[in-house]
């Protein structure tokens, strides 16, 4: 697939019957022996990683159940050229405020290859161990069946102020929300729907969890077990040609 926009994301993911958690990778640092050219005795050198070097995921465990040495799998998401973001200084108390743009789609048991789709505007304050989360999400337009298409905002933005965030979890209780059916692109019509998400900061540009809750209206439905999955972008006008679902990199599109 191709991410021009999007940087590269470390992601390991464990996955287990009451939801996804994620575990951030570790600093990378390398030990590298090297002969001598001449066939003389080996030399050792130690490398330390700089902060421009990318990490390296956690070990693998492959031990079973029982094992707590690592995570039960580890994926290695290549998602193209790192997006930009910014950290600013927050006026009145002076904490650092992590900002940036990403786009966040919700994938629904009922359908899970036909997600909606917001622009969140994502701010991290406290960052770079943020207690606070505030999400903007505008949605974007959907041809009922479409992924890509057209993808405009549409409708009003759904904020959520002061989101608590503990070791780069967060829950986030949409009470009773209302997406209009030019942003449903599994039945076209207005959905009404007590949604919760749990979800964890996996990268500084990326994070993801899980969604609980029920559909309310036009019928009862539960999406417990649904995704979503929320990557930086460069602007609303480059959104890229696959839609990220779920923690492990699964997209659509």
């Amino acid at each position: 697939m191709n991410f021009a926009l999007y940087r590269r994301i470390v992601v390991a993911v464990v996955c287990g019957s009451s939801g996804c958690s994620v575990r951030e990778p570790l600093d990378s640092a390398s030990d590298t022996e090297a002969g001598s050219g001449d066939g003389g005795a080996a030399s050792s050198s130690t490398t330390t990683t700089g902060p421009d070097d990318k990490p390296v995921p956690p070990p693998t465990s492959t031990t079973g159940p029982d094992d707590t040495t690592g995570p039960a799998a580890t994926t290695v998401l290549d998602t193209g050229d790192p997006v930009t973001s910014v950290v600013t200084s927050d006026a009145t108390s002076g904490e650092a405020v992590h900002e940036f743009q990403a786009l966040l789609a919700v994938s629904t048991v009922i359908a899970p290859e036909l997600p909606f789709q917001f622009i969140a505007t994502s701010t991290w304050t406290g960052w770079p161990e943020p207690h606070s989360l505030r999400l903007e999400l505008q949605p974007l337009a959907l041809s009922q069946g479409q992924v890509l298409a057209p993808r405009t905002p549409v409708g009003d933005p759904i904020v959520f102020d002061a989101i608590p965030v503990v070791d780069g979890a967060f829950e986030l209780d949409m009470g009773l929300a209302m997406v209009i059916g030019a942003a449903n692109p599994i039945t076209g019509g207005d959905v009404t729907a007590t949604l919760l998400l749990r979800g964890s900061l996996v990268a500084p540009d990326f994070y993801c969890g899980q969604v609980d809750g029920e559909i309310v209206t036009p019928l009862n439905a539960s999406v417990v077990g649904s995704t979503f999955a929320a990557l930086a972008i460069a602007g609303p006008d480059e959104l890229p040609p696959q839609v990220m679902i779920t923690c492990d990199g699964e997209t659509v599109g």
